[in-house]
Formats: structure tokens, sequence, C-alpha cells
């Protein structure tokens, strides 16, 4: 069940970005953020401006840190002792042609 600080998402037909998994030998190489420059331009030709998402996974955490700045929530311990889980809220401009 999702936590009720994500939900306030769910219910504003926010877009979430649910699991992203790269292999460990394929980490660091630019295709996460590849992969996620691909996620928001098939969001803004939507006709999307927003996005949320949630990790509990420290290695993600790092990369989410890195292109979002600082997670809107943090649950400290969610799910025991060092286990924090963060939500991200992250907009964007629809490109004019």
């Amino acid at each position: 069940k999702a936590s009720s600080d994500i939900e306030t998402y769910y219910r504003k037909n926010i877009p979430e970005i649910k699991s992203v998994y790269l292999l460990p030998e394929y980490q660091g190489k630019g295709i996460g953020t590849m992969l996620l420059n691909k996620i928001i331009a098939a969001l803004q030709q939507a006709g999307f401006t927003e996005l949320c998402l949630d990790s509990g996974y420290p290695k993600a955490q790092q990369f989410w840190k890195k292109k979002f700045g600082a997670p809107v929530k943090v649950i400290i311990n969610r799910w025991g002792a060092g286990n924090d889980y963060m939500i991200w809220y992250h907009t964007f401009t629809i490109p004019t042609s």
C-alpha cells in the first residue's frame, strides 16, 4: 500500500515513476539519466508538466537527489533503522515548437 504522502499526488492525477532498475554493471554510465530523459519527454509529449516518485533504496535515493534535489518528504526509518522513505515531486515545461 502506498504511503498516504504519495497518495496526495495520485489524487491530483500526477504521473508517478514506479520503478527503474539497472544492473550494477550498467550504473554510473549515463543509462539511468537517458531513461529518465526519455520518460520526461514522453510525459511532455502527453501534455504533462509534473511527476512524482518515491524510493526506499539508498542508491536510488542518491540518483534522485542528484536529478531532482531534496525530496519533498522524508519518512525516517520507514522500513526500520536507517531505511528512510523519500518522495519527490518534479515539474518541467513542455517545449514549444
